[in-house]
């Protein structure tokens, strides 16, 4: 009967069996696979390790039972009984393929993969077995190898529809976009009930800017499993466009967002979220959110604070106290979380400096790096702290770590840039936890403290737009130190500088809302010659939507868009310095603006034109050119930030004033200790 695909039918018969024999090894084990079957997986543990405790050489038992132990999410006694079934029967398929299977959820994803390696060692010719090693793959962001495993898995079964699912998946994330689709529609055509496949197909259309087809493929994820909490969480992003191709689609998507926002919310007291499901939506970044010009206090807080609310006991029991068998005075226990300890924005803006400024005389530092990446900068914050805590792990493993460190306070740099990062940041691990503006925008969680802001950053009316309490830092809040990096020679020729002025236009694409297009129109029709020069981003999509919109305001204002506007490859640090060097005029982004791309200009002493907008995010730049004492160079509406630009390019004489302006101004804005002082007295205050 259990053969047969009837495990229901066969408990009693294996119950009676095991009354008659009642060491029967085989009967618990085969009892095992039945009450799972059933969905009992608890009496299934129990049943197989009856069998193990009657042999403990039964090594099929074994994997059975990690398997077991796996549903119940309890990962390392999963992990303890494959490694025993393996110490048995070391070619024991199954075992490999679990034990993988397991160290995937623990995102251990290199000895994920050595796992799944093992298993295709011994059984070579199963293309299923090539899914678990494209998954291990892909999270290690090996795209390359993941298609060519891809490749030989459908060889061997071209049926098979999540190997063509798991090929688009390569060529999406090796941003081949228009070849992904089709394989994505043959595994939906193989399997139309593949939950995987409809979003991932969500997430390739809405990549594409299709987002009408990509609200439709997650709807019908949804269809098919109503409480499939990734896919709600994904059609709610994907509303947002990343770069929309005019201001009444932005408008739209917002409208559309509030609104599935509130049908949610209709029916949200009669489908309660288990804590996997609420752990698992409250990690969606809702990214291009804060891209849009509003204030987004009500949307996050709407998401976010019922997430907060469901995992609020998720780690059970007292933290422990480390100063309880310690008559020494214990020093003031402070963690960093982020995924963005190496050279990012976020680590040079923000995290950096408040290392260096706190420092371990005063407090006992550590950091939580939940991020791949490591470099030169890694290895200084490393040596900057007490404890330094990396690897990939998963939220839950995290959280149980940074709770039982039993922190004093826990500071967030950034939250909703990392999926880790934020389903962090929704769980209490600490008595006071704390966000800075690395993501220039309030967390929108109950669980977040404080919001650690800058006195030149911030309106006078910000805390409006929080739902923590705001901490305005002495003046840009940070201490940041120079690059000082040589630059490599600019080829502005090969621009069009015989062309007129040159505008450097630094900023992603999705900073750039179209409301603002007219900008540019503007300051060309002006000017006659000159060129805007963007530059293209890693999802390449992206910028080339924002020049086709921006071409076709040139267009429809009838001047050419080629003469004025250019796209080069993203430039390393040297030859981004040395185009700094050479352009006329930096022009910041208007509603979310740049902080570090402003203060390399103005290292570079490039005049600069920003737009002081209504929130943190559109006044980084307009912030630091007000603490330097140059006003003259932020502009509080779109005609003047036209008139200033233009003024700028036009006037060399005006350009080299503001340059020596900015050479006796900007030492100023480096080594600013009183934002960190500032900062260590606030932790304290909050120990009294």
């Amino acid at each position: 009967m259990l053969s047969a695909g009837r495990p229901a039918e066969a408990i009693e018969p294996l119950k009676r069996a095991i009354e008659l024999e009642p060491h029967s090894v085989s009967a618990y084990n085969i009892l095992g696979q039945a009450l799972a079957g059933v969905g009992r997986v608890e009496a299934a543990v129990q049943s197989f390790r009856v069998a193990v405790q009657i042999d403990q050489g039964y090594a099929i038992a074994h994997v059975n039972l990690g398997i077991a132990l796996e549903q119940l999410g309890r990962l390392e006694e999963a992990i303890r009984s494959f490694d025993q079934a393996l110490a048995l029967s070391p070619s024991l398929v199954g075992a490999w393929v679990g034990r993988g299977t397991v160290l995937v959820r623990r995102r251990c994803f290199e000895s994920a993969l050595d796992s799944f390696e093992e298993a295709l060692r011994l059984r070579p010719g199963d293309a299923t077995l090539r899914l678990h090693k494209i998954s291990a793959l892909l999270a290690l962001e090996r795209p390359a190898d993941a298609l060519r495993c891809a490749d030989e898995a459908l060889s061997i079964r071209n049926d098979l529809a999540a190997a063509h699912s798991a090929k688009a998946g390569a060529l999406r994330m090796l941003h081949r976009h228009a070849a992904a689709l089709p394989c994505l529609d043959q595994a939906l055509q193989l399997d139309p009930a593949n939950l995987e496949a409809w979003c991932n197909r969500g997430v390739l259309m809405g990549e594409m800017g299709n987002i009408d087809a990509a609200v439709r493929s997650y709807r019908r994820a949804l269809e098919l499993a109503p409480d499939y909490i990734q896919a709600w969480t994904r059609l709610l992003a994907s509303l947002i466009p990343a770069v929309p191709a005019s201001a009444e689609e932005a408008q739209a998507g917002r409208d559309a967002f509030d609104a599935e926002l509130s049908a949610r919310e209709r029916v949200a007291p009669g489908r309660a979220l288990s804590a996997d499901q609420a752990l698992a939506a409250a990690q969606q970044t809702l990214f291009y959110l804060s891209y849009q010009e509003e204030c987004n206090l009500n949307l996050l807080g709407r998401f976010r604070r019922p997430l907060a609310e469901r995992l609020a006991d998720f780690l059970r029991g007292p933290r422990p106290d480390v100063a309880v068998h310690s008559a020494e005075p214990q020093p003031f226990r402070v963690g960093f979380v982020s995924a963005h300890v190496f050279d990012h924005s976020v680590y040079t803006a923000i995290l950096a400096g408040w290392l260096r400024g706190l420092g371990r005389a005063r407090f006992e530092l550590s950091i939580f790096s939940v991020g791949t990446k490591d470099d030169v900068e890694t290895q200084h914050a490393r040596q900057s702290v007490d404890r330094f805590e990396t690897g990939v792990r998963s939220v839950p493993d995290w959280a149980r770590l940074i709770h039982d460190r039993a922190l004093n306070a826990l500071i967030f740099p950034e939250i909703g840039m990392n999926d880790v990062t934020l389903g962090l940041a929704t769980l209490r691990l600490c008595p006071n936890q704390l966000a800075g503006w690395g993501h220039p925008e309030t967390s929108g969680l109950p669980t977040i403290d404080l919001f650690l802001s800058a006195d030149r950053l911030e309106p006078p009316d910000a805390q409006q737009y929080y739902c923590e309490r705001l901490v305005r830092l002495p003046n840009l809040g940070v201490h940041y130190e120079p690059h000082r990096v040589p630059s490599s020679p600019a080829d502005l020729a090969a621009l069009g500088r015989h062309s007129g002025p040159i505008f450097l236009c630094a900023g992603v694409p999705f900073k750039y809302a179209p409301q603002y297009d007219r900008i540019f129109v503007e300051i060309a029709r002006r000017l006659g010659p000159c060129r805007f020069l963007f530059f293209q981003h890693d999802k390449f999509e992206l910028s080339r939507r924002l020049l086709q919109r921006i071409s076709r305001a040139f267009q429809v204002a009838g001047l050419d868009p080629i003469r004025h506007l250019a796209s080069i490859p993203w430039q390393s640090r040297a030859c981004f310095f040395g185009l700094l060097r050479s352009a006329d005029v930096y022009l910041d982004t208007i509603g979310f603006s740049g902080f570090n791309t402003l203060m390399q200009a103005v290292e570079c002493r490039l005049p600069c034109v920003t737009f002081e907008g209504r929130f943190l995010r559109g006044r980084l730049g307009s912030g630091i050119l007000r603490h330097l004492g140059l006003d003259e160079l932020v502009a509080t509406d779109v005609d003047g930030y036209i008139g200033l630009a233009t003024r700028l390019a036009a006037s060399p004489t005006y350009r080299a004033t503001i340059r020596e302006k900015l050479d006796l101004a900007a030492s100023k804005a480096y080594g600013d200790e009183t934002a960190v002082d500032a900062l260590a007295g606030i932790l304290l205050e909050r120990s009294a």
